[in-house]
C-alpha cells in the first residue's frame, strides 16, 4: 500500500509544477546544423554528424534518422552515434512543430503560426523534403531512412503515395511514390503503427486521463525546477523517485519497460528527448486517442487510414527492402498488425523481446541490438540486390 502512496505523491508534486519551453540541448558533438524548406513553407531543421575533425562523412552511406511523436533528433543518440562509428553519414530531423527552441520545425514566415501543424501533412511534405535533402546533400546516393514511431508511420504513409493535390485534398500519387523509392535503399521502422487504430490501444493508457483530467499538455515541459534554489537536483530528485516507482509499479509496461533502463537514462530521456508542440498537434492526437481523427476535408477517417489505403487497388505497394525492428511489449506499435503486414508482404521482421515503445531506443543496449539488425539488414538487401 505505501508504494501506491508513494507514486500518488509524485504525481501530485508534478501537477503544482508550472510549464515553460525547453532550453536547447543538443546531444551531439561535431555536428552541422542545416535548414530544409518544405513545400508548404515549413523550415525543418536537420543535423549532420560529421567526424572529429568536424567534416563531413562524405565516403559514409547516407542515413535518415526521424523520431517519433513529441519527441526530437536527441531520441536517436545511442543509434545515431553507433552508426556515425561505422562510418556511416548520419542525418537526423525534427519533425513539424517539434524540436526544442531554437531548432523547432516551424514555418518560417511565421514563427507563430501552427496553421500548417496537421498530421497528414508529414507524409505529405516533410517526408519527401527530408529525403531529398539528404539524397541531394549525398551526391544523389540512394539513403537508408530509418524512423521511430510516428517517423517510421508516417514514411510508410508517403512510400504509399499519400499525398495532397492542387486544393489540399488528400489522394495517392503513384508517381511521387516512385520518385520516393528511386532515392531510397532501405527502409528500417522501429516500433513504428502500421494504422492509426490507436483508439483501443491507447484508450486505457494511465497518463492520457490524468492529462486531461488536469488539462496539462503533452509537452515534455521543463518545470518550477528553474525558479527554486538547487533546482536541478531537485528536478533529479523528483524524476528518480518517479523513475523507482513507476519500476516498482510496472505502470507504464508496453510504453517503457524500466528494467532495461538506468535512472540516469531515464532522466536523459525527459531532458534531452522532448519537444513542446504546437497545440494542434497536441489537440489532433487526442482526438485520434478518443474519437479517431479525420483530415479537414472529412473524407479520410485516421482511424482506419491503413485499410483506406487497402481499399486503394491504385495505391503504391512499395519495392522498398523493408525491415520491422518490433519490440514485444509495445503498447503503441500495434504488434499483431505489424506481424501480419510482414507476412502478408513478405517483409522481413526482428522482434525484441522484453522491450517497450521507448526503452527501444533509450537503453544503450537495447540500442546496439536495433543498430545490429540495421546494418546486418542494410548489407543482406544489397547483396541481393546484387544477385539480381
Amino acid at each position: 500500500m505505501s508504494k501506491y502512496l508513494f507514486l500518488v505523491a509524485v504525481l501530485a508534486i508534478s501537477f503544482f509544477e508550472s510549464t515553460s519551453v525547453f532550453a536547447s540541448e543538443i546531444h551531439y558533438r561535431h555536428a552541422k546544423h542545416h535548414q530544409v524548406k518544405t513545400e508548404d513553407g515549413i523550415g525543418l531543421h536537420v543535423l549532420e554528424l560529421l567526424d572529429k575533425n568536424d567534416q563531413p562523412m562524405t565516403e559514409g552511406e547516407p542515413m535518415l534518422l526521424v523520431h517519433g511523436y513529441t519527441s526530437n533528433w536527441n531520441s536517436f543518440r545511442n543509434v545515431a552515434e553507433i552508426y556515425r562509428k561505422k562510418g556511416h553519414r548520419v542525418f537526423l530531423a525534427n519533425w513539424r512543430g517539434h524540436g526544442q527552441p531554437p531548432f523547432q520545425s516551424l514555418e518560417i514566415a511565421s514563427p507563430e503560426s501552427d496553421k500548417k501543424m496537421l498530421f497528414e501533412n508529414l507524409p505529405t511534405f516533410d517526408v519527401p523534403a527530408l529525403i531529398q535533402f539528404v539524397s541531394r546533400e549525398s551526391g544523389g546516393r540512394k539513403i537508408i531512412y530509418q524512423g521511430h514511431s510516428m517517423g517510421g508511420m508516417m514514411a510508410h504513409l508517403a512510400f504509399a503515395g499519400l499525398t495532397k493535390d492542387a486544393s489540399g485534398k488528400l489522394v495517392i500519387d503513384i508517381q511521387r511514390a516512385k520518385r520516393l523509392e528511386k532515392l531510397v535503399k532501405a527502409f528500417i521502422p522501429i516500433a513504428s503503427p502500421l494504422s492509426l487504430n490507436t483508439r483501443e490501444i491507447l484508450g486505457g493508457f494511465l497518463l492520457e486521463p490524468l492529462t486531461s483530467l488536469f488539462n496539462l499538455k503533452n509537452d515534455h515541459s521543463d518545470t518550477i525546477s528553474h525558479h527554486i534554489p538547487f533546482g536541478l537536483l531537485h528536478k533529479n530528485l523528483r524524476l528518480t523517485a518517479n523513475y523507482i516507482s513507476l519500476r516498482q509499479l510496472g505502470t507504464l509496461h508496453g510504453l517503457i519497460n524500466l528494467e532495461n533502463i538506468s535512472p540516469q537514462e531515464f532522466i536523459d530521456v525527459y531532458y534531452l528527448d522532448g519537444s513542446n508542440v504546437p497545440d494542434t498537434l497536441n489537440r489532433q492526437m487526442r482526438a485520434l486517442r478518443l474519437n479517431g481523427y479525420v483530415s479537414e476535408d472529412g473524407e479520410i477517417s485516421y482511424v482506419a487510414l491503413s485499410q483506406w489505403l487497402e481499399s486503394k487497388i491504385l495505391y503504391y505497394k512499395s519495392r522498398i527492402p523493408t525491415l520491422l525492428v518490433s519490440a514485444e511489449d509495445d503498447s503503441l506499435a500495434l504488434l499483431r498488425e505489424q506481424k501480419e503486414l510482414a507476412k502478408k508482404r513478405k517483409l522481413k521482421q526482428v522482434l525484441l523481446e522484453g522491450v517497450g515503445h521507448i526503452d527501444i531506443l533509450a537503453s544503450a543496449e537495447i540500442a546496439k541490438k536495433v543498430a545490429t539488425s540495421t546494418l546486418r539488414f542494410v548489407k543482406d538487401a544489397a547483396c541481393e540486390a546484387a544477385l539480381e
